[in-house]
């Protein structure tokens, strides 16, 4: 099993979890890893566009 202990999963419904609480943290953490990759990329992305300028 994944994640918090108190997390049940159902096939094809996702997990279910013991409070409201809990789901919304869940959420959270899930929303915080999407903004790190979003960061990256967008790092990644300036990097990409300086490097093309300076090679004009």
């Amino acid at each position: 099993m994944y994640g918090n202990k108190s997390e049940l999963y159902t096939y094809g419904k996702g997990p279910e979890y013991a409070s409201e609480l809990e789901k919304l943290q869940a959420e959270n953490r899930y929303r915080r890893q999407q903004n790190e990759v979003l960061k990256k990329y967008n790092e990644l992305e300036r990097k990409l566009i300086a490097k093309r300028q300076s090679n004009l």
